[in-house]
């Protein structure tokens, strides 16, 4: 009996350890602590894009800090370079300083999501993937920048499920932007 409470005790005390170190490795990261189950986060990457003005591409991920593997649906595509990849729907918003809530820019739509587009998908589909514990999902890079002015507060808001309302997903912290497009034609700016 005394060897089965010690080996419960050494399990516990390795979970728990794991646990904290998964923590403070997010919060380091991050600058933020995470409970359990599905997480938002965004990261920022400089690149040169050719869009005037724009040093940065940002990108937003999900991931699964909980026990078990959650179904979520996502975007499994083609591109036109014949690479494979797959990438969550998501919603961009942006903070309204007037109205003191947060506003949709940017909402996926079923005519729009996961469809082809010139220089980029040429084939897609929407599939149910299985989320395991400590795995992540990504929107893919996109010069989010360049769709708004310089000092928006702005955040991403991912879908896990087929329901792409904004409070059914799961926001990412906001982020300020800091650069501002500096041309008036028109750009795209998801890659």
């Amino acid at each position: 009996m005394r060897i089965v409470v010690r080996v419960v005790l050494a399990i516990t005390m390795l979970v728990l350890i794991l646990f904290a170190a998964i923590e403070f490795r997010h919060d380091l990261r991050f600058g933020h602590f995470v409970g359990l189950g599905l997480h938002a986060d965004y990261a920022v990457n400089r690149v040169d894009l050719a869009i005037p003005g724009i040093t940065k591409v940002y990108d937003a991920t999900l991931t699964n800090f909980g026990f078990v593997p959650r179904n979520i649906f996502a975007c499994e595509f083609i591109t036109d370079a014949m690479g494979h990849g797959t990438e969550l729907a998501f919603a961009i918003q942006k903070w309204s300083r007037t109205a003191q809530t947060w506003t949709t820019s940017l909402q996926p739509t079923e005519a729009s999501f996961c469809k082809p587009y010139p220089l980029g998908i040429i084939e897609g589909k929407v599939v149910a993937r299985r989320l395991w514990p400590g795995q992540s999902l990504s929107i893919g890079e996109e010069a989010t920048a360049a769709r708004f002015q310089k000092s928006d507060l702005v955040r991403f808001v991912l879908f896990a499920g087929q329901s792409w309302t904004v409070t059914s997903g799961y926001p990412t912290p906001g982020f300020e932007i800091d650069e501002q497009i500096t041309t008036n034609v028109p750009l795209r700016v998801k890659h």
